[in-house]
Formats: C-alpha cells, sequence, structure tokens
C-alpha cells in the first residue's frame, strides 16, 4: 500500500513539475522548487503585475502602473523579493533580477507602485488557484494622481507620496471581501487612495 502511495505522489510531482503554457499552468522545475517561488509576471500597457503563481492567504501582488509595451503573461522563478518603497527588486533563481520602480535605471519605471493584500486578491488575480492572464485592476482605489490634477482621496491628497486604505471588492453576487491597498508615487505624482 506504501509503494502505490508513494508511486502516485511522484507521479504527481513528476506532472507538477513541468510547465504547460498552452494552459497558462504555473510549475516550477523540481530543482528549482527548493530554492525559488514561481511568480506571474503580466505587462499590458498600462500596468505591470507580480502576481504569486498560486493563492495561498496573505500573498501580496504588486502593480506598476505606467506605460508599457502589453506582452501578455509569463512565469518566473523568484528567489528573493525586497519590497524598497519606492521600487520593488526581485533576484531571479537564473541569478539575474529585475527591478519594478518609480526612478530610471530600473527595469521596468512607472509612476504608482501599488501593494494589494487581503482576501480580495483570491478572486481578483487568481482562477481555480492560479493566476488570471487578464485580471480587472479597475477597482483598485491606490493610485497616483499628476500634480495639478484635482482628485477627491479618502487619504493621501496633494503634497503626499503615499498613502493605504482598506477597501471591499465585490465578487459575483453582489457579496464584498476585504481588500488593502497602498502605493508609492513618483516625483510629479500624489498618493490618492479611497474606499
Amino acid at each position: 500500500m506504501r509503494t502505490v502511495i508513494f508511486l502516485f505522489y511522484l507521479s504527481g510531482m513528476l506532472c507538477f513539475s513541468s510547465c504547460d503554457k498552452s494552459n497558462n499552468s504555473l510549475t516550477l522545475k523540481t530543482s528549482e522548487r527548493a530554492s525559488a517561488v514561481l511568480y506571474a509576471l503580466i505587462e499590458k500597457s498600462d500596468y505591470v503585475l507580480l502576481v504569486p503563481g498560486s493563492y495561498q492567504a496573505g500573498n501580496k501582488v504588486y502593480m506598476l502602473r505606467g506605460t508599457f509595451v502589453d506582452r501578455g503573461m509569463q512565469s518566473i522563478s523568484v528567489k528573493l523579493l525586497t519590497d524598497l518603497e519606492d521600487r520593488l527588486v526581485v533576484n531571479l533563481a537564473n541569478g539575474t533580477s529585475k527591478t519594478f520602480g518609480l526612478v530610471a535605471g530600473a527595469d521596468f519605471v512607472g509612476h504608482s507602485l501599488v501593494t494589494v493584500t487581503d482576501v480580495a486578491n483570491q478572486f481578483a488575480f487568481y482562477s481555480n488557484g492560479l493566476p488570471r492572464e487578464n485580471p480587472d485592476v479597475s477597482w483598485i482605489s491606490c493610485t497616483c494622481v499628476q500634480q495639478g490634477v484635482p482628485a477627491d482621496c479618502a487619504n493621501g491628497g496633494i503634497g503626499s507620496s503615499s498613502c493605504s486604505v482598506d477597501s471591499k471588492y465585490q465578487v459575483i453576487g453582489g457579496h464584498h471581501v476585504g481588500s488593502k491597498c497602498s502605493v508609492n508615487c513618483a516625483s510629479g505624482y500624489y498618493s490618492c487612495c479611497n474606499k
């Protein structure tokens, strides 16, 4: 009986250790699993998302708003992720790194670096436990507004470079689940967070 369970487990691990891009499944090679965490890097024309490869309570999703090239979704193996307020440094398993920041010199440069946490992530960014290729980010209420453009803000506002807020995300059936977001803004922008 133990042999049968072990063989079932082993076959499941072998299946898990491949990456099938055709159905957007995100998995790591067996050798990478011990030292890295899989993330989905989703590049759209007005934002870049960094989403953990599978949903777990407490996951943080990072979004950089700006102007980018729409390249869709790819998986990356992350060894270390460091949040430095004005930039996110992502050390990859292959020994290289990517930076997502608010100042020139980063691999991805934008005007708003947003962090989203809480239960809403499960519904907004995942489908069947895996990252959505085209998530709806319009509900995220933490943003940066260009100086000189008026906006109503519950937190932040003119003169502030960062803010955070607890808000709600509406799921199917009209129910709401909790969400928390925070944002850091580039020079020339002010933070604006609403519930």
